[in-house]
């Protein structure tokens, strides 16, 4: 690994791979750094893509990516925007006639800003089931399950009284604002499905010939799927477990070897490896235009994120569902490009990706801590965070006051946190800490909590 020729980086990278590993009972785990010539700086496996079978993980294992399929979607919305068959400052209901809002710009989608609180999750499973389908043919080429999803997710966007704020407001990340945009790209981007558009449109052009937008997969490659279960890891979950009958949120899947040339085609500006154009150099700068913060020092565009390390700006995305955990970072300003895809929820790859790249790219292990430093409240501010917190997707977050600092239960699990300045705490946790927003109504009431890129409302004050 070439990381700035300090052959001592790659002990402290694998260090820390293992680190999480071990922490977070990683069952296989598959890491590329490459730069934007396609040379690769260090690329390794870890562990098993079937435990039982003994077979390893390999950089062909097909495994979910989760939400970097948002990416694979604003770039779909991109290709359709400079063919000019869409128009993205235009209101949604302009092409989705069914839906309500007026005031929600096609753009606003595309960056979680519509206003959308979480929402319960749709099940593909479950419009299966009801629409009475066989279970040989693929859901995600079926027009009768995008068809049904359409209907009820329109009746749950519809059916939201109560808004995160204005559209363009706040931002929240929204599963179902990137399932509408899959289904304005089937309507409108000239295949029967949005998966069809996708393999036709961006995966073949950049070569991706193992990768596919399917529920559906045979071969021995094809990963299992762990997520931990009490104290045992269970490895039943399949790529329907979880999944939207819109593939657009969180429906692509691939390979590290595939992962590697979707990576090259954002570090050489829309063109794939083979020199094939994917998108205009200026629709990859709009879909990088930071259009709203989401975190601190971190802003979302279309379908990304970026943020600051050190004095590069790193654009990326990240993904979790059952047995997947992912995450994809590159920077222009060092031409590097880190890939991880992992078979087990709940495993912290982002904050492998970070130190690949703050490593590759000459930077120390250790990211600065300056202004995560604990701050003192006031006892009127540290009980006006107190309480119950509830998304649509069903996490709970308990809040209660602990001294000067919080005790704070994330669906059962127990950390504490602090405050570093009047809108933000710092959430403890086992491989990376999480940033935490605290939003205040006009009469200083807070309102929500905001993260894991999420506002979660809050439904009951502390005692």
């Amino acid at each position: 690994m070439n990381m700035k020729n300090q052959p001592e980086n790659i002990s402290i990278f694998e260090a820390f791979i293992q680190r999480v590993i071990d922490a977070e009972s990683a069952v296989g785990l598959a890491v590329s750094v490459i730069n934007a010539d396609g040379t690769v700086l260090y690329e390794k496996c870890f562990g098993a893509r079937d435990q039982k079978q003994g077979l390893p993980m390999t950089a062909d294992t097909l495994v979910g990516i989760a939400s970097i399929s948002k990416s694979f979607t604003a770039l779909a919305v991109m290709q359709l925007y400079e063919r000019g068959v869409i128009d993205i400052e235009k209101p949604v209901r302009d092409y989705v006639p069914g839906f309500a809002r007026s005031d929600v710009l096609v753009r606003h989608l595309i960056s979680h800003i519509g206003g959308f609180y979480p929402l319960p999750r749709q099940s593909v499973a479950q419009v299966v089931a009801e629409l009475g389908l066989s279970d040989t043919v693929d859901p995600y080429l079926d027009v009768r399950v995008a068809e049904r999803g359409l209907e009820q997710l329109l009746a749950s966007m519809n059916g939201q009284t109560v808004f995160t704020g204005r559209p363009g407001e706040n931002f929240s990340y929204s599963n179902d604002s990137f399932a509408l945009l899959s289904e304005l790209v089937r309507l409108y981007g000239g295949e029967p499905t949005f998966a069809q558009y996708v393999e036709k449109h961006i995966l073949a052009p950049l070569g991706m010939h193992s990768s596919g937008v399917r529920l559906l997969w045979q071969g021995n490659q094809i990963s299992k799927l762990y997520q931990r279960r009490g104290e045992q890891m269970a490895d039943d979950w399949t790529m329907q477990d979880d999944q939207s009958p819109h593939a657009g949120a969180g429906g692509v899947k691939s390979t590290l070897n595939d992962m590697k040339k979707y990576a090259l085609m954002y570090l050489n500006h829309g063109k794939s490896p083979s020199g094939e154009r994917v998108l205009s150099e200026y629709g990859i700068r709009e879909m990088l235009r930071p259009r709203v913060r989401c975190e601190l020092n971190g802003y979302y565009g279309y379908g990304l994120r970026c943020k600051a390390v050190g004095a590069m700006t790193v654009w990326g995305h990240g993904g979790d569902q059952p047995g997947v955990a992912a995450h994809l970072d590159w920077s222009e300003e060092s031409g590097i490009a880190v890939i991880v895809l992992c078979n087990t929820a709940q495993v912290t790859a982002s904050a492998i990706a970070e130190m690949a790249i703050r490593l590759a790219s000459g930077y120390s292990a250790e990211a600065s801590s300056e202004g995560l430093e604990p701050i003192e409240w006031n006892d009127e501010l540290m009980e006006s965070v107190c309480g119950r917190y509830l998304s649509g997707e069903g996490t709970t977050v308990d809040v209660s006051r602990d001294g000067a600092q919080f005790k704070v239960v994330i669906d059962g699990s127990e950390t504490i946190a602090y405050p570093i300045n009047r809108y933000m705490l710092r959430v403890r946790g086992l491989i990376e800490d999480m940033l935490v927003s605290v939003y205040h109504d006009a009469d200083g009431q807070v309102y929500a909590l905001g993260g894991g890129y999420r506002m979660i409302p809050k439904i009951k004050s502390g005692d």
